[in-house]
């Protein structure tokens, strides 16, 4: 549940930052869902980015890396992994060098 989810979001970056950590969340990539599911993932992401747009926090965006643009809920095949279902190494070296690193400099 979307909301639940939300909830508990935020009570782990309060948990967090209230002891001092910084908290840098992602959205989530593909992972080969059926498309009902899919479809709930989209909205979290869409919930994040939306606060992140609003200056709540910074946003590491693994989905707009590694998802393949003509079929946003399938991981580009570049990326994926053995398991067909996770990111490989050099998709997460993808998200690191063009989304994790700008996003941490700012933040550091």
């Amino acid at each position: 549940d979307m909301d639940a989810m939300m909830v508990q979001f935020d009570a782990l970056i309060a948990y967090a930052t209230a002891r001092g950590c910084r908290v840098v969340p992602s959205t989530y990539p593909p992972f080969n869902l059926p498309l009902a599911r899919d479809d709930l993932r989209k909205a979290k992401n869409a919930a994040l980015r939306a606060r992140a747009a609003a200056g709540e926090f910074k946003l590491i965006d693994y989905d707009a890396e590694v998802s393949d643009g003509a079929t946003p809920a399938r991981t580009l095949s570049g990326y994926l992994g053995a398991d067909l279902n996770h990111i490989n190494d050099a998709g997460h070296g993808a998200v690191a060098l063009n989304r994790a690193a700008p996003v941490i400099a700012t933040v550091i």
